[in-house]
């Protein structure tokens, strides 16, 4: 027995390799580029396929955000220097 959606999805990853292929070679896009276009273009190309090429592209067009454990822990006095700032801040902005 044949699931309609995995082949429906297979017919369509199909048709958007072979429009890739195919578009590739005129304007000699990169695959990033031929996903960026069909992203920029959805009269063109139908959800599923701007939906796959948004899942394939965004690890490469979104920077990853920095873990605090690469950068370890803050420094313990930071809270305290910045609540000594602060307070100075409103000293100066009060006392003026």
């Amino acid at each position: 027995m044949t699931n309609s959606r995995s082949s429906g999805v297979r017919a369509v990853k199909a048709a958007l390799l072979e429009a890739q292929a195919k578009d590739r070679a005129a304007k000699n896009l990169t695959p990033l580029g031929f996903m960026e276009e069909v992203l920029r273009k959805p009269s063109e190309y139908p959800f599923a396929a701007r939906s796959w090429a948004a899942e394939k592209a965004a690890p490469y067009l979104h920077k990853k955000q920095p873990i605090a454990i690469e950068t370890g822990p803050p420094p313990e006095d930071s809270a305290a220097a910045v609540r000594e700032q602060l307070a100075a801040m409103q000293k100066a902005t009060t006392s003026s």
